[in-house]
This record gives C-alpha cells, structure tokens and sequence, in this order.
C-alpha cells in the first residue's frame, strides 16, 4: 500500500547478521519487520471494540489474530484470540473516532488509522467547487453567504454557481474542526474561528441524508466516503486552492483523496504521554507522496489520528492482539475501510508502545 515495507524488510533481515551480535537491541523499525513475519501470540482472548468505519472489515481482523494464533504451536502460536464486542463498556481494546473510549482507564493509548475533514456541498448543478482559505473562513464564520459571491467565482472560472443563500450545517466534532480550522490556517486564514460550527460528540449519515440543495457540512472523510457509496449522486468535496509547488505564480487544487491524505500522513509527529503517545500534524514538515503515487500531489492537510486505547488492567493478552492489529500486513485491510492507514514511522512508534512488556518477535531466517 502506502509503504514499500516488502522492500524494508529485506533489508531489516539482511541488517539481522549485524545486529543479533550487538548489545544494544534492534532499533524500533527491524523489530517491526520482523513482527511482519513472526506474529507474537500470548494465550487468552480480548475483547475489541471497532467502529462503525471499519465494520466490513472488523470480521477480517478479528479472524486474522484468530486463524494465525490458532494454539497449533503452543511455544510460538499460542491459542489467541481477538472478540468482536459493540460495547465499549465490555472492550479491552477500543478504536474510537469519536472520543468515546469508555469509562476504564487507559494503559496505553496510540494512533491506529488516519480520517480527515472535508467541507461537502449538496450542489447538484456543479462538478467540482474549490476554495481558497479566505474563502473557506468565510463560509465558517458566515461572512460569505451566497454562491454567487465574487470570490467564489474567481476560484472557480470554469463553474457557474447560480445566485443561492449558502446553508451551513452547524454540527460537527472537535476533532474535525480542529483538523480543518488547523490546515486552513496553516495556509494562510489568520484567526480562523468558524463560527458557523457548533461541536457535538458525534455526528452520523443524517446530517449528509438531509443536507439540503445549496448546504455545506464539515464532515469527517470516512463518512463522506460511506455516504458516496450509496449515493445516487455523490455530493461534491471542495478542494483547497494552495500555492503550487513547481510554480510559485500558480495554484493548485488539493484534493481529499488517498494519495493527499497519505502525504498528509507523513507530517505526522508523535509525542509521549503517561499514557501512550499523541499524535499531531506539523505542518511545516515536508510531506513525503505514498511510494509508488504517479504524481506527488500536494498533502491534503486536514487529517487527524484515529486511536487506539488499551483499557482496564494492563495484560500482556492484550497487547499482543494491539501489536496484531497494528502489523503490516493488517494495514491493506484498514486501507479497504473507510479509514486510511498510517505512516509506516508513525505505526512502527505505535508498535512499540504497545509492545512493551512482550517478548520481542522471532528474528526471521532464511531456509
């Protein structure tokens, strides 16, 4: 997918010669290649809750831990496995997307996925709809209210937008306008406050259900996503207007697509907490495009980490069925999903996190 960890991996085994002979261990990114091939099983079972953006793949995950830790090597594939539950109360194991992990402690907590938020507009006339930062601010904060606005105009040159009020949706949730406020800031909108939002828990398909011809919503990316799939006509995703890399008198269309969103995902930093790691966004780290991406688009910087929290009493079961979901070959899987996987830096610091306490996996040897 988004890292080229087939290629890692051989080089981290072909380092194996030079560092099982070493008294300082393995750094964090050969043990993670070696945890892509020599899963590590501890015998018990673990309760997982997984939102709904992962519900079509939950049983795959589930069945992954289940079907390699199938007990038929007590010494090195103990009888582990991972239960589905839809009670965060009963989970030992919760991904939240948003805020609701429950009333237990955590042990530990990291990122395990990546959303985004996106500004969507029920405009059935148009194909496309792209904003500047000012433009954005000003939808937010109500000072742009109609779509014949001149300024809505000039950004897009090849739309027409009839004379209409422009109708906010006022609910959204922190962590999206935090992500969204965030990036367009980071471009140039100076005190962006978007007035317009009120933020809520949650927010569910209802508010694109009855977004109403001439609405925007601020929406998370994985619902945006869901509600394309069975939509007769998807609504549009606005696109954010930034300076062009490869020409600094031009400008260039950021989309929220993958390989945006990916880019994005790079210029995430993670810091240590007593509880686990954060994980924010830096916008002034160089993004790096996905490996294999047929143009470097421009990172679609409104993002934000989706988390991972280890709850109740700290158990080596439960962290080994953490350290299963964030493995690499499990990251196609979340790619499938409404969801976008990690950087492959920010899953490796994951993975040590909730390493800790295991013993450390199997040093891969060649037949």
């Amino acid at each position: 997918m988004f890292a080229n960890i087939a290629k890692f991996s051989a080089l981290a085994v072909t380092a194996v010669v030079f560092l099982t002979g070493c008294t300082p261990p393995p750094p964090p990114e050969v043990l993670a290649a070696w945890a892509e091939q020599s899963p590590t099983c501890i015998e018990g079972d673990t309760s997982v809750f997984l939102p709904h953006q992962v519900i079509d793949v939950a049983d795959s995950l589930a069945s992954a831990v289940n079907g390699t830790c199938d007990g038929s090597d007590p010494k090195t594939l103990a009888a582990m496995t991972a239960t589905l539950t839809d009670s965060v109360s009963d989970a030992s194991i919760v991904v939240a997307t948003d805020g609701n992990f429950g009333t237990k402690p955590a042990f530990d907590s990291v990122p395990w996925a990546v959303d985004g938020a996106v500004l969507v507009a029920n405009l059935p006339a148009n194909s496309g709809l792209n904003l500047t930062p000012a433009i954005a601010q000003g939808i937010l904060d109500g000072t742009i209210t109609d779509w014949s606005d001149k300024a809505i105009a000039k950004a897009n040159p090849d739309e027409v937008f009839d004379a209409a009020p422009i109708t906010v949706e006022s609910q959204s949730t922190k962590n999206v306008i935090d992500a969204f406020t965030g990036w367009v800031s980071s471009l140039g909108a100076k005190n962006f406050t978007a007035s317009k939002l009120t933020a809520v828990d949650s927010i569910s398909l209802d508010v694109l259900n009855n977004l109403p011809v001439g609405g925007v919503a601020l929406v998370p990316l994985s619902l945006k996503t869901e509600f394309d799939v069975n939509a007769e006509t998807p609504f549009i995703s606005a696109s954010m207007l930034i300076a062009d890399p490869a020409d600094a008198t031009a400008q260039i269309a950021v989309a929220a697509d993958s390989i945006g969103v990916a880019s994005a995902a790079t210029q995430m930093v993670v810091t240590k907490t007593d509880s686990g790691l954060q994980a924010s966004i830096d916008h002034s780290l160089v993004p790096i495009p996905p490996a294999g991406a047929d143009t470097p688009d421009p990172a679609y910087g409104a993002i934000f980490a989706v988390n991972m929290k280890l709850v109740g009493e700290d158990n080596l079961v439960t962290r080994a069925v953490a350290r299963f979901l964030l493995r690499q070959d499990e990251e196609g899987t979340i790619g499938s999903s409404y969801l976008l996987p990690l950087a492959e830096a920010t899953r490796i610091e994951a993975l040590a996190s909730v390493s800790k306490g295991l013993p450390e996996p199997v040093v891969p040897t060649s037949n």
